[in-house]
């Protein structure tokens, strides 16, 4: 089996293993358009892990002050859902077989507890359909 690998934007941290059946990195294409896109979309059998990764705790980090700043604002969150969306579109229009989706928001900045990833995770799902649905008796 191949080996798949993911840089994250920084160059810092990757992700390397044989298990996947594919990566996809969707930026190359979507950069080009009104799309947004997730970091990494994870294929193995018939599970897609859609994952979006940010780290403003590492050594170098641009403005880690501002990205803490943004996690304190809607429209933070309404971009990463939007990401999940707009990734979600080429899942379903490709030749991909899915039985399962899985959303991950990979997050690290100083002073991030368990309650503040909480807080994320909720208003993150907000934005997302798939709770709603839930409520609704849709499935």
């Amino acid at each position: 089996m191949a080996k798949h690998l993911f840089v994250e934007e920084n160059g810092k941290f990757k992700i390397e293993t044989d298990l996947a059946d594919q990566f996809i990195e969707l930026n190359p294409v979507y950069h080009k358009t009104i799309l947004s896109d997730v970091d990494l979309i994870i294929v193995k059998d018939k599970q897609v892990i859609f994952m979006e990764y940010k780290n403003a705790n590492i050594q170098g980090a641009s403005n880690p002050g501002a990205f803490e700043n943004k996690l304190n604002t809607d429209v933070h969150y309404n971009r990463v859902a939007r990401k999940y969306y707009d990734s979600l579109l080429y899942v379903n229009n490709s030749s991909l077989e899915v039985d399962a989706k899985e959303y991950y928001y990979v997050v690290e900045a100083r002073n991030l507890d368990t309650v503040l990833r909480a807080m994320i995770a909720e208003k993150i799902q907000r934005n997302l359909p798939f709770t709603c649905l839930d409520e609704l008796g849709i499935s």
